[in-house]
């Protein structure tokens, strides 16, 4: 644990990560605005837990579904987390995302949110679930914001961790 530890530290004060607004742009760039790819980015900035979307319907009786009429996201089932957060129940999905997944419907019709693995949208993508994770919590707590406490509450719960793991998640930017 203690070389674990000392590891994590010293990547906080050498790694580098570009930043969640780069990855986005550029998988938006090298990928039709309908993708799957440009879904899983845009969900990801909505609302950032592990890779938990794999089994994500519109099914509202399921565990883990996006209503479309309340145009709202569930998670109630976590892969590696499962007992120890509690469920994100109705959080609200912008405008812009709920377009992105509107124009990815029209263009592949299907039952599950991702038809493709998450692993494979991701390996497409160029990037991966940890680099979007690090990223994000660096992006958003940037410089002065991660003094912010209500900013690093609110990351906190919508990437399901916990205070010790945000802080040893943040990168320098590249």
């Amino acid at each position: 644990k203690e070389q674990k530890d000392s590891s994590n530290i010293q990547k906080q004060l050498t790694e580098k990560v570009e930043s969640f607004d780069s990855i986005k742009a550029r998988i938006e760039k090298e990928n039709p605005d309908w993708s799957e790819e440009v879904l899983m980015i845009n969900l990801y900035d909505e609302i950032t837990p592990r890779n938990d979307f794999d089994n994500l319907t519109f099914d509202t009786t399921d565990p883990n579904h996006i209503d479309m009429e309340e145009e709202t996201i569930t998670l109630k089932e976590f892969k590696k987390t499962n007992n120890k957060y509690k469920p994100i129940i109705d959080f609200k999905l912008s405008a812009h995302f709920m377009e992105v997944l509107k124009k990815s419907l029209k263009e592949n019709p299907r039952d599950m949110v991702f038809s493709k693995k998450m692993n494979s949208i991701f390996k497409k993508a160029k990037t991966g679930i940890n680099i979007i994770r690090h990223s994000k919590i660096s992006t958003e707590l940037a410089g002065e914001k991660i003094k912010d406490p209500k900013k690093r509450e609110k990351l906190k719960d919508t990437m399901l961790h916990s205070s010790a793991t945000q802080v040893s998640y943040v990168r320098g930017l590249d």
